[in-house]
């Protein structure tokens, strides 16, 4: 994925701290190498889609 997104937006900086994927309780948080996740992995914020693009 990481390579994928750097042919769109350049090299990735954070290699000597890698990427991480971290299942969390909470709903989610955003870290230099990491993105933390919860939600249940479900679609929109608590399972709502707010963006009004894909519908309830």
């Amino acid at each position: 994925m990481i390579h994928c997104f750097e042919s769109w937006m350049g090299p990735y900086p954070f290699y000597e701290d890698s990427y991480k994927l971290v299942d969390a309780p909470h709903l989610g948080m955003e870290h230099q190498s990491a993105v933390a996740y919860g939600n249940k992995y479900g679609m929109g914020y608590l399972g709502k889609d707010l963006s009004e693009v894909a519908g309830d």
